[in-house]
């Protein structure tokens, strides 16, 4: 959802644990550039995104937050793409879905010009992917030594089976475990993360 749609009715559920709301948001950032987000026709600006997800972090326990953010869209330079690494980077974000500008048929953007590099746009994503796996680690670090509820799924070809809790971190458990996991939802205390997930044991 857009970062100027979230009521505060909607963090007030999300903080109270005996509703069905689950603490975990994607709120689109796009860019971390007033310039670019006012090109892009965005309806907010860096410091209302920062304020927005510094608020929601500290009022609801737990939540995870992810985000939506694009690389080289017509004039992004240099200056604005550092606005947006430090940005992101500064946030108690947990992941980021990063994009490479690509021109579509029929939308104001195909018009404008100083088009970015194809090397330069590869690069600027790779260095936002990095950052948003050094994100989930830090994020999935925090609740190490703690138990929360993980709804599991099928188990793959590995034997191994996987799922997420309500704050959207990804949980894996190797064999033996009980059949009745698959598709329902067990406690699991965490031990260790590893790689772009988290390990644990069940709890009794």
């Amino acid at each position: 959802i857009e970062p100027t749609t979230v009521p505060e009715s909607l963090l007030e559920r999300m903080a109270d644990p005996c509703h069905k709301l689950v603490p975990f948001l994607h709120l689109p950032l796009q860019s971390g550039s007033n310039t670019i987000l006012s090109q892009m026709k965005r309806r907010y600006c860096r410091e209302s995104y920062r304020g927005d997800v510094l608020d929601a972090f500290e009022r609801v326990p737990g939540l995870c937050i992810g985000t939506d953010v694009m690389v080289g869209f017509p004039g992004e330079s240099d200056d604005d793409f550092e606005q947006t690494f430090q940005l992101l980077d500064s946030l108690p974000l947990a992941y980021f879905h990063v994009f490479p500008f690509s021109e579509r048929k029929g939308t104001s953007a195909v018009r404008l010009k100083d088009k970015v590099k194809p090397e330069v746009k590869k690069r600027r994503a790779a260095m936002l992917r990095e950052l948003s796996l050094q994100k989930r680690k830090a994020f999935y670090e925090t609740f190490v030594g703690t138990t929360r509820p993980v709804l599991f799924e099928t188990p793959d070809d590995l034997g191994e089976i996987s799922g997420y809790t309500d704050n959207y971190i990804r949980v894996v458990l190797s064999p033996p475990f009980p059949p009745a996991l698959q598709n329902n939802i067990f406690p699991v205390y965490f031990t260790e993360t590893h790689q772009e997930t988290m390990r644990g044991t069940l709890v009794d």
